[in-house]
This record gives C-alpha cells, sequence and structure tokens, in this order.
C-alpha cells in the first residue's frame, strides 16, 4: 500500500509505480504458476513458508533502497513471488477443512484477516510518522510480518490437514476445460473485482493528497466496513443463495465506487464512500471465492484456486500500469469512470450464472 508513496518519495510518479506493481506481479504471477505444480506434490504448509522466506527477503531488500535503482525491481519482484506462493497455498488449505456448506463462511474469515492486515498497514504508517515516513522501518516491519507466519506454519503438523486432493487422479488439459466451463465466469469476476482494489487501495494515499483530505481515514473506515461485514454478516450470507447475491453485491460496489466523485465535498462523504466499499467489496470477493471452488469438480480444486489467485495477482499487478497511465493522463475522475465501466462489465458475467439461482437455490 505503501509503494507509491515511497515511489513519489523517491522523485517517481504514478506511472512508475505501475510498472513496479507490474515487476512485482511478473514474481507473483510466476510463482503462481510453480505453486499449482508444487501443491501437487508437497504438502500447502511447506509451500507456505517457502513463500514467507522470499516475502521476507524481498523485504528486507527494499528496507535498504535510497533511490530508483535496480535493487529496488529485485526487492518488488521477490516480495511478489513470496506473496504468491503464500496466498496461493493458503486458500487450499483451507479448502481441505471446508465443506460447500461452510466454505464461503470461512473464506470470510480468512479475507477478514488479510483485510485487517493490509488495511492497519497505512493507518500504522500515518500514526507512527505523521510527517516523514521511514520506508526503511516499514519494510524492515513486512519482513518481521512474514517471518512471523514462517514461524507460525513451522507448528502446523502436516497431519492435521488430510491433503486428498493432492491423490486424485489429475484430469488432463484442465485449463482448457475449465474455460469452457461455468468456472470462467467467476474467474472473470475475480480479475475484474481485484482491478477496483488494487487501485481504489494502491493509490489511495496519492488520491487522498490530490483531494487535500487524510488518506488514514479511508484505509480506517474501509477495513473496518470489510471486516466487520464479514464478520458480521458472512454466516448468515452464506446461508442465502451466492449466486443471487453475487448480482447484487456487483450493483453495489459499482455505486460505492460512484460515491468517490462526491468525495472531495467533505470528510464524512470521503468516509461515506470508504464503508460502502468496504462492505460492497468485502463480501463480494469470498462469495465469487466460494462459487469458484464449489463449481469446481474436487479433483480440479487445487488447479482452480490457482488460477483463481492468477486472475486476482494479474489484476493486481498489471493493472497498475494501465490505471497509473489514466491517473496521470485523464486524472482521478476518469480513474473512477474507467472502473465503474469494469464493474458493469462483471455484473454481465454474474449475469451469466443466473440460471444456478433456481437450480441450486429455490
Amino acid at each position: 500500500m505503501s509503494l507509491s508513496m515511497f515511489v513519489l518519495s523517491l522523485g517517481g510518479s504514478e506511472e512508475v509505480s505501475g510498472g513496479l506493481f507490474a515487476l512485482s506481479g511478473v514474481g507473483t504471477i510466476t510463482a503462481v504458476f510453480i505453486c499449482k505444480k508444487l501443491l501437487q506434490r508437497f504438502h500447502g504448509k511447506y509451500v507456505g513458508m517457502l513463500g514467507a522466506s522470499i516475502f521476507c527477503l524481498g523485504a528486507l531488500i527494499l528496507s535498504q533502497v535510497h533511490h530508483l535503482k535496480w535493487e529496488m525491481g529485485l526487492g518488488v519482484l521477490l516480495t511478489g513471488a513470496g506473496w504468491g506462493c503464500f496466498f496461493n497455498a493458503m486458500p487450499y488449505m483451507l479448502s481441505l477443512l471446508t465443506t460447500q456448506q461452510n466454505r464461503s463462511v470461512f473464506f470470510n474469515y480468512f479475507a477478514a484477516c488479510i483485510v485487517s492486515a493490509t488495511g492497519l498497514g497505512p493507518i500504522c504508517i500515518h500514526f507512527a510518522y505523521p510527517e516523514h515516513i521511514h520506508f526503511a522501518v516499514v519494510f524492515a516491519m513486512a519482513g518481521l510480518s512474514a517471518l512471523c507466519g514462517l514461524l507460525s506454519l513451522t507448528r502446523l503438523e502436516t497431519h492435521q490437514i488430510q491433503d486428498v486432493c493432492r491423490h486424485l487422479p489429475k484430469r488432463s488439459k484442465t485449463f482448457q476445460r475449465l474455460m469452457r466451463s461455468v468456472v470462467m465466469y467467476p474467474l472473470a469476476m475475480t480479475f475484474l473485482t481485484a482491478c477496483i482494489f488494487t487501485m481504489m487501495n494502491n493509490f489511495q494515499m496519492t488520491y487522498a493528497k490530490r483531494i487535500g483530505l487524510n488518506y488514514a481515514d479511508f484505509y480506517i473506515v474501509y477495513t473496518l466496513a470489510v471486516v466487520a461485514s464479514r464478520l458480521l454478516l458472512g454466516k448468515w450470507l452464506a446461508s442465502r443463495c451466492q449466486y443471487l447475491l453475487t448480482i447484487v453485491l456487483t450493483v453495489l460496489v459499482t455505486g460505492s465506487i460512484a460515491l468517490f466523485f462526491w468525495a472531495g465535498d467533505s470528510h464524512w462523504m470521503y468516509r461515506f464512500a470508504s464503508a460502502a466499499l468496504g462492505v460492497s467489496y468485502g463480501l463480494l470477493y469470498p462469495t465469487v471465492q466460494a462459487i469458484t471452488v464449489n463449481l469446481a469438480e474436487p479433483e480440479d480444486r487445487s488447479e482452480v484456486i490457482s488460477y483463481f489467485s492468477f486472475a486476482y495477482f494479474i489484476a493486481v499487478f498489471a493493472f497498475p500500469v494501465i490505471g497509473g497511465a489514466i491517473i496521470v493522463h485523464t486524472g482521478y475522475h476518469g480513474l473512477l469512470v474507467s472502473l465503474m465501466l469494469l464493474m458493469l462489465i462483471s455484473l454481465g458475467f454474474a449475469w451469466k450464472l443466473r440460471k444456478y439461482i433456481r437450480e441450486r437455490c429455490f
């Protein structure tokens, strides 16, 4: 979240930040493809430990960067690869512990933990360094957090999670079959909604600075809204029709983006828009994730989760290249219009799932 501010402090622009996000995505997407094979051969615990180790190394390199040189590129490449391994392994392990009935609930809890951490980061930075951010300390703390994740995984016994899917016979040409199946629709939605997430979060610091507001307001309200909605509503919504819920939440995300057009009018409108985005996106993401897994066959589950991660990460790290250029050439209002158009496309994919409303919900 602080990468865009870090780049600006070194004399770069939003386009440079977007390029670095894309470079990080190269590491992440490569790691996702490698992890897809690793999860078929090794327990998810060891894949997660590998990811935490790589991320820790990348964060330590970034903590020693003071200029826009090749070391910065290496650091973001490694942090992206480490996060890709870890993010791919953890949902797969969670899917082994859940059923179709409660998977949406636990994915909500899992996503709430992730958002809590990503949201607390910028908030802590703001209050720790209200005037001048010490990025060396920030990246060192990120490395320490990854080390804590690594140590926590060492305490997990592999027999506690029976990886039965790893021993099922694999079907050939999985990717081609999935792209011709209904699974492609939630995967496409994952990509499009991740574009919203990456732009509204990674460029929020610079956006708030442009409109003269405090970026900490966004991260505090957004994080609280995401976590509260997932913890308080996740279990209740899991008993509702997930396919109908996807359509409703997609519409709400589109509306919440529109509210940011008036965010510069007052602090309260900025906070209200942040809360609306937090609730709507916060519930949409795990819902789409659960639908993706539920629509897949058990023997395809590890592959599907890898493709889910791939769709998510390619948007998170590659779209800022386009988004940064949009900001530079059309401003943040142009970006908001672009994001709303992406959500309308996502709504079209959600509508493609409408037949499951009758087949599986009533």
